[in-house]
């Protein structure tokens, strides 16, 4: 964002992220063959010693669980503290929420309802909000402006360079000498 007051450096704006950091929570994954499928929410689950067993770059959890495998993160979190009432429960939270099927999360996460503004990731609604950008470090602007500019790095021009003569050196002995001689 511009400012009116300058800054002793220029200040970038925010780096979107080329897509939000979150998990596919309609795909699943086999941990070996022919076993029942997995979801993200089941791996983000587990302790994090078996979490990150099964999150290794390659594996097919790592990439559809990018979030839960630490792969990207953003800034758009459920509220893990909150209740609400969905579907006819009351008190359900974000992670019962996230348990649904897409459709039936659709349904509850509108605009209006609590869980769109408590369970933000479960619901999708940090898009566009800015919660899913990092932030380049800035050091904070100046106050107000100056009134003057700021110096120069140098107070008054450096001095013009100097010609300085040497003297010319005697031209070599044709034949080496035995001893060093002193001029």
């Amino acid at each position: 964002v511009p400012t009116n007051s300058p800054t002793p450096y220029p200040t970038p704006p925010p780096v979107p992220t080329s897509d939000p950091c979150d998990d596919d929570l309609d795909a699943t994954f086999t941990l070996i063959p022919f076993a029942p499928a997995k979801n993200c929410q089941w791996l983000a689950s587990r302790p994090t010693v078996i979490r990150f067993s099964f999150c290794y770059e390659g594996s097919l959890a790592y990439d559809i669980c990018e979030e839960t495998c630490g792969k990207c993160s953003d800034n758009c979190e459920d509220d893990p503290s909150a209740t609400f009432t969905a579907l006819g429960r009351p008190n359900a939270d974000c992670a019962y929420l996230g348990g649904l099927s897409s459709a039936e999360i659709q349904s509850v996460c509108q605009p209006g309802h609590p869980s769109y503004s408590l369970c933000r990731e479960t619901c999708n609604s940090c898009i566009g909000d800015g919660s899913s950008q990092t932030s380049a470090p800035i050091i904070p602007p100046t106050p107000a402006p100056t009134s003057q500019p700021t110096p120069a790095p140098t107070p008054s021009p450096t001095p013009a360079p100097q010609l300085v003569t040497i003297a010319e050196t005697p031209a070599p002995t044709p034949q080496p000498t035995p001893q060093p001689t002193l001029q």
